[in-house]
């Protein structure tokens, strides 16, 4: 941080409206590289959020991250994994958070830092339902093929994305077999 409390609350607008960009742009790689065609707007970034969205909704209705966790891992080695139900970033608000960072980014805004309480509060709740949304999620590709993406650990350092299965004996939402 840089010690001057508005520059901070700009920074971290700044970085949250840079995040919320790379979960659109990596979903877009993501179906673009599994074969779907979208267009080449969406491909040079030259869309607006709600635009990207849709498109891609109009070509997985399935498209937008979803935020896991393991449950158990079986006998067999198989690991369990479930959707979260609430606390993430859901589709529905993602349009809204953008736009609220990006009113951040232009001089136009009116009295922001009114209270700093209230723009920290927004920070942190933002940060935490991103973090929540990415930590363990499911990218479905189709219904037989889903990526299992996980954050960087401290074991690996590294993001690990793995191919995962639709459980259909209903024990957890999908698995990974070992």
């Amino acid at each position: 941080m840089t010690g001057c409390e508005k520059t901070d609350i700009d920074l971290c607008y700044l970085q949250l409206r840079k995040c919320l960009e790379l979960v659109l742009f990596a979903s877009v790689l993501a179906h673009d590289s599994f074969g779907y065609e979208l267009e080449k707007g969406l491909k040079d970034k030259q869309s607006k959020p709600r635009n990207i969205i849709n498109k891609l909704r109009q070509k997985n209705p399935r498209f937008y991250p979803l935020p896991s966790k393991e449950v158990q891992t079986t006998s067999s080695g198989a690991r369990n994994f479930v959707r979260l139900k609430e606390g993430y970033l859901k589709e529905s608000d993602f349009v809204k958070v953008y736009g609220r960072c990006g009113d951040w980014l232009h001089a136009k805004r009116k009295g922001p830092y009114t209270d700093p309480n209230v723009c920290w509060n927004q920070i942190g709740d933002y940060t935490s339902k991103l973090v929540k949304l990415l930590d363990i999620h499911l990218i479905h590709l189709t219904e037989e093929l889903l990526l299992l993406v996980e954050m960087p650990t401290e074991k690996s350092g590294e993001v690990e994305v793995t191919i995962a299965s639709p459980d259909r004996e209903g024990n957890s939402d999908f698995f990974i077999q070992s």
